[in-house]
C-alpha cells in the first residue's frame, strides 16, 4: 500500500517538474519560484534514493537542463 502511495507521489512530482521545465525552457516563463522548483526536485531526489525501484531514466533528476524535451 505505501509503495503505491510513494509511486503516485513520485509520478506526480515528475509530471509537475516536467511541466515547469517546459514552461521555463520553451515558453520562457516561470510558473513557480526557483525555490519552489528546487524543493520539488529535492523531494523527488530523496524519494528516488529511498525507493530506487521507482527511479526511471526519464526522471527529471536524470536529465540535464532543457534536454528533457
Amino acid at each position: 500500500m505505501i509503495n503505491n502511495k510513494i509511486f503516485a507521489e513520485i509520478e506526480n512530482l515528475k509530471k509537475d517538474i516536467q511541466k515547469y521545465n517546459y514552461w521555463y525552457y520553451k515558453k520562457n516563463s516561470s510558473l513557480i519560484s526557483d525555490y519552489e522548483f528546487d524543493m520539488m526536485m529535492e523531494k523527488l531526489k530523496k524519494l528516488e534514493e529511498e525507493y530506487p525501484e521507482f527511479l526511471t531514466p526519464d526522471s527529471p533528476t536524470q536529465i540535464v537542463g532543457g534536454g528533457f524535451i
